[in-house]
């Protein structure tokens, strides 16, 4: 997804989570950065060409396990993401505790 809607995208996700829910993701490594395509003038958007000989444009945001597990804590998510194989990153996240984002036992705004 682009770097400008990853915020909205985990508030999406979460407003999806059952109570106790969890996320499960799967992404290309970091150093896949040095395999692909990028469009000129673009820091997200790759080019790829398949078997069939045809041509399609992705947005690829690949970040490192720590800067991913840090950017989900600071949107009230507990993450745990690892490399795994040569060519994977793979991770698990939940939203966390209300009081653990925010230091208050009191819970979150009712409507």
């Amino acid at each position: 997804m682009p770097a400008a809607a990853f915020d909205r995208f985990w508030s999406v996700v979460r407003a999806a989570l059952a109570e106790g829910g969890r996320v499960v993701f799967v992404d290309d490594r970091l150093t896949a950065a040095d395999e692909e395509t990028y469009v000129a003038g673009s820091e997200e958007t790759v080019e790829r060409c398949l078997a069939d000989g045809s041509h399609h444009r992705l947005v690829k945001s690949l970040r490192d396990p720590g800067e991913l597990t840090a950017r989900l804590a600071e949107l009230g998510w507990r993450a745990e993401v690892a490399n795994s194989a040569p060519d994977w990153l793979i991770g698990q996240a939940s939203p966390a505790p209300w009081g653990a984002v925010t230091g208050r036992a009191d819970g979150p705004p009712r409507p």
